[in-house]
């Protein structure tokens, strides 16, 4: 498990987070309340970035998220 980050990290992945959903929402992209709350774990740093990339393939083995 991933040990806690500090606030300015927690801040650029928020904004990384931000960005990267407002560009699905632009073409038309659905973020199921799943994957958002998976990217909440990841900003506060209760998952790594590793663990992140795990998570989705578990969630979308096939990619496409």
């Amino acid at each position: 498990m991933a040990g806690s980050i500090s606030k300015e990290e927690q801040d650029r992945r928020r904004e990384n987070w931000r960005q990267a959903n407002a560009s699905v929402r632009i073409e038309k992209g659905m973020i199921s309340p799943e994957f958002l709350a998976l990217q909440e774990r990841h900003i506060t740093g209760e998952i790594s970035d590793e663990e992140l990339d795990a998570e989705l393939l578990r969630i979308h083995p096939k990619g496409g998220w």
